[in-house]
């Protein structure tokens, strides 16, 4: 590289420095206009060594790419449909996960024996709902003068539920990662047809996935409550089958939370739908499609032949 071009170089820093157009850089701008500026002095070294030289030149030329596409806040895609939505995704997601995730519970069993006396257990339960691990009895005991051994609940939802949480989570990292990149890095998410188009593919997947782990979460949510139930506890512990004997589940756990997710759920599935157009609306399949179609008054002229 001549001295010229050099000079040139520094030149262009300089003016892009005072004409602001780097401003949101700070001092690393200052610094690299500097390191431009006092490169000829090392001119007569760099051209006795090319190796020196290539090498300054390509630290130069990618530092100069990192200051391009550098962190930038801007907090206008909020006021847009395109980041304004995908903070609701972000508050959703932790809403579906949380209420689902969080959740414990105890049903009252009261056991009437035939001599007028009565039992009472308690059937404890919580979050990912294998509710096989959790006992009815826990050790060997004697209700209603009968010997009862130890009785686990009937039923397994974890499944469903971990599917459901884990992909609320996925969701609640992806629209942190997205909001960051749309608040910091939208100048490169525009300039370039990867960052839309993947955005796009990842939002389509997350809505078919919420569509799946919701319903599958219902229907495990369904299956909870049958096997808590008193027709549920009656199938499950033996005692409840004899002729003189009447088991009822008296005091239910509160399973609004649990309802609430399945609802957060749908919701979310709808919310990364509505999503979906205006993320599609940033690729360039959408702008193709739109330069393509010829404007009013316009006619195509056909083909000679």
């Amino acid at each position: 590289m001549t001295q010229s071009a050099l000079k040139g170089r520094c030149t262009v820093g300089a003016n892009g420095a005072r004409g602001g157009s780097f401003l949101e850089n700070g001092s690393a701008l200052a610094v690299e206009t500097t390191s431009l500026c006092l490169l000829p002095l090392f001119l007569p070294l760099l051209e006795q060594h090319p190796q020196l030289r290539n090498s300054w030149i390509k630290i130069l030329d990618q530092k100069s790419a990192i200051m391009m596409t550098g962190f930038r806040l801007n907090l206008s895609p909020l006021k847009e449909p395109l980041g304004f939505v995908k903070l609701v995704e972000w508050l959703t997601a932790i809403f579906a996960f949380g209420c689902c995730g969080g959740f414990s519970g105890k049903n009252v069993i009261c056991i009437l024996c035939g001599d007028d006396s009565n039992e009472t257990l308690s059937a404890m339960y919580q979050y990912p709902f294998r509710l096989s691990q959790f006992p009815l009895i826990d050790k060997n005991t004697t209700l209603c003068n009968h010997s009862v051994t130890t009785t686990h609940m009937m039923g397994d939802s974890a499944s469903s539920a971990e599917f459901f949480v884990g992909v609320g989570i996925v969701c609640f990292l992806y629209s942190m990662a997205a909001l960051l990149v749309y608040l910091g890095y939208m100048h490169v998410y525009k300039d370039s047809d990867f960052g839309p188009i993947f955005d796009f593919v990842i939002t389509a997947i997350l809505v078919f996935l919420w569509l799946v782990c919701s319903s599958a979460w219902a229907k495990g949510l369904q299956n909870v409550k049958s096997a808590t139930d008193t027709e549920g506890i009656i199938g499950t512990l033996a005692l409840c089958k004899g002729s003189n004997i009447t088991c009822e589940v008296t005091e239910f756990a509160n399973m609004r939370t649990l309802n609430i997710s399945v609802v957060f759920g749908y919701l979310n599935m709808l919310v990364w739908a509505f999503n979906a157009w205006f993320v599609y609306k940033e690729t360039r399949w959408h702008s193709r499609k739109f330069s393509s179609q010829p404007g009013p008054g316009r006619h195509q002229v056909p083909a000679p032949i």
